[in-house]
């Protein structure tokens, strides 16, 4: 039966024109193989490309909900942080160190645990995505020991492809709402800006965990416990050679998690904040049809805030876990 209505909607689709034009996926740019821009036919590295178009149809959310699409990739959640699985393997906490995340070719890992934050914690907001490109690794020679299993490179909208204020609404189950804005404006001097901001407020689910005398632990009920509040703002400025992006995403997740004493389970002020900034100055010019000089400075901050309630014998206390982390760069290329 299914190969039948298969066979009887393809011809419809063809006509509707709603296939993928091959020859257009084959020769799409692609960056981060070799940090300059090749067919993805000639990239010398397997490469999957996930376009705007692609984050529309399927009405991806958050980074990894995107990359869940991709062959061999996995993603598991453990109610904090989304974590890859490439090739079968993943280590529980390192925060997706194995994987070189990039935006428009800035590294943005934190120095600190070289973590890739792809969930809701995520400084950019998908629907400022042109598209991702995921280089399967090893990249290490390129881009550091982290690219161990690949390169993930999220491309950002242009600037002067957006025009005027576009307004969207988010709404959903578990006391899901948000919204987010764009401006876009095109001056007569050739300049071009993006603007944008958003929110997400998630209240979570209420949970039960079940007793685990092994652990110790004696089960219960977590209420108002697993809520998810993140904000996003970005800006980005081209002009000529030039192209000045800038971006900033806070997270505040409740965590529920069945901690065992002297933590206090099912407190609602148990939570973890993530916030992350970058800045990222390129200037790319073409000297010649087979020359091309680029140059980037660029800037990135990482702060965290684990908040945690104790029970102890001297009476209730609260656990601060702070980091902090800020880098910067150079970088000079000539291509010939």
């Amino acid at each position: 039966l299914s190969a039948a209505l298969a066979a009887s909607t393809l011809p419809a689709i063809v006509r509707a024109g709603n296939l993928p034009d091959l020859e257009s996926l084959a020769t799409t740019p692609v960056y981060a193989a070799s940090r300059h821009y090749l067919r993805q036919v000639d990239s010398p590295a397997s490469v999957t490309v996930i376009t705007a178009d692609d984050i529309r149809s399927f009405g991806y959310r958050t980074l990894g909900d995107l990359l869940r699409s991709v062959r061999g990739v996995h993603i598991y959640n453990d109610r904090n942080y989304d974590y890859l699985t490439l090739r079968g393997y993943s280590r529980a906490g390192d925060y997706n160190a194995g994987v070189a995340l990039q935006i428009d070719g800035m590294r943005i890992n934190d120095p600190v645990y070289d973590g890739g934050l792809i969930g809701s914690e995520f400084p950019l907001d998908v629907g400022l995505i042109e598209r991702v490109e995921y280089i399967r690794g090893p990249g290490s020679a390129e881009f550091g020991g982290n690219a161990l299993f690949g390169v993930i490179n999220i491309v950002t909208r242009s600037a002067g492809g957006s025009s005027g204020l576009v307004v969207g609404l988010d709404g959903g189950s578990n006391g899901r709402a948000g919204a987010n804005a764009r401006f876009g404006k095109r001056f007569e001097n050739g300049a071009s800006l993006l603007l944008s901001a958003s929110y997400l407020d998630v209240e979570g689910e209420d949970l039960r965990f079940k007793p685990d005398r092994a652990r110790g632990f004696p089960g219960g009920k977590v209420r108002d416990g697993d809520y998810d509040y993140s904000r996003r703002a970005f800006a980005k400025l081209e002009h000529g050679d030039f192209a000045l992006t800038a971006g900033f995403g806070s997270r505040v997740k409740g965590d529920p998690a069945p901690y065992l004493a002297p933590y206090m389970f099912g407190q609602p002020n148990m939570y973890a904040r993530d916030a992350e900034a970058f800045a990222n100055l390129r200037y790319v010019r073409d000297l010649s049809e087979t020359n091309r000089l680029t140059a980037r400075l660029y800037y990135g901050h990482y702060d965290y805030l684990g908040h945690w309630p104790l029970d102890l014998e001297s009476g209730r206390q609260t656990e601060h876990d702070v980091t902090r982390a800020d880098w910067s760069g150079t970088e000079l290329r000539l291509e010939t």
